[in-house]
């Protein structure tokens, strides 16, 4: 998942993005669980990283801000 800001993505070679898991087991603190095509998931917040934007594939999904719960 892209966490970084659409001002920063515009600008920068870089994208800060965090992975995202299945494994729903066990939420912590630094987690976040969320449905993704209709399966429960979590966004592994202390695992992000600083990846340069020639890494990244096609994009899968995309949820635009205005429509994310708060």
């Amino acid at each position: 998942m892209i966490i970084s800001g659409n001002i920063g993505n515009q600008y920068s070679p870089l994208v800060m993005v965090a992975p995202i898991t299945s494994n729903t087991q066990k939420i912590y603190p630094f987690e976040v669980q969320f449905n993704l095509a209709d399966r429960k998931c979590k966004v592994m917040l202390n695992q992000a990283r600083a990846l340069d934007k020639s890494r990244l594939g096609k994009k899968k999904f995309s949820k635009s801000r205005s429509s994310r719960r708060s």
